[in-house]
């Protein structure tokens, strides 16, 4: 008895330290974490002519919809309801579109994803979506999100309507709500 009792407090212990070392390393990421990055850096250079899947199966192509906005900035954001870091930052990210003063639509493009997750997804947040410049789309085989130059998420690039050019790309989680963040989508105005 009292050597179970020493592997299962052994095994509590080992593992309680692994969860916050994990922790930390989540924490260390978003804060310094890996940031945005201007244009130079992005092998993408001009906003290609793709179509992606509205949630009601509509096929929507991403140049016509920018060019119809609004909005003078397209921020265009690949995640998945799989993916844990994107789980992460979501709330931050729709907190962020809250609060921003820039003018801009986002587009968030789920990758390889099913409509009904999604949907159940978005659920959690329909008071932060309804009634702003969002527009959800699927990618829900990875046909495009490569066309990007994206190979994981979540990932995230801002295009100039006027001439639909790379403006930043960001790459991995954010912290959406980090004051270089919104000095940053502040600006674009």
């Amino acid at each position: 008895m009292a050597k179970r009792f020493l592997i299962i407090s052994a095994t509590l212990f080992v593992a309680f330290f692994y969860a916050k070392y994990e922790k930390n390393n989540i924490d260390t990421y978003f804060s310094e974490g890996i940031t945005h990055q201007d244009n130079t850096g992005s092998i993408l250079k001009q906003l290609p002519d793709i179509n992606f899947k509205s949630l009601d199966g509509q096929n929507k192509n991403i140049k016509s919809l920018v060019q119809k906005s609004k909005s003078k900035y397209a921020f265009i954001h690949f995640w998945a309801t799989w993916c844990a870091p994107c789980e992460i930052e979501f709330p931050d990210l729709l907190r962020m579109v809250n609060k921003s003063e820039s003018d801009m639509t986002y587009y968030l493009v789920a990758v390889n994803d099913e409509v009904r997750k999604v949907k159940k997804h978005l659920d959690k947040y329909k008071t932060y979506i309804e009634g702003k410049k969002i527009v959800v789309l699927l990618d829900g085989n990875n046909l495009y999100y490569e066309s990007f130059g994206t190979a994981k998420v979540p990932e995230t690039y801002i295009f100039n309507k006027k001439n639909q050019k790379v403006v930043r790309k960001f790459t991995g989680p954010q912290s959406w709500l980090s004051e270089s963040h919104t000095k940053f989508l502040n600006s674009l105005k």
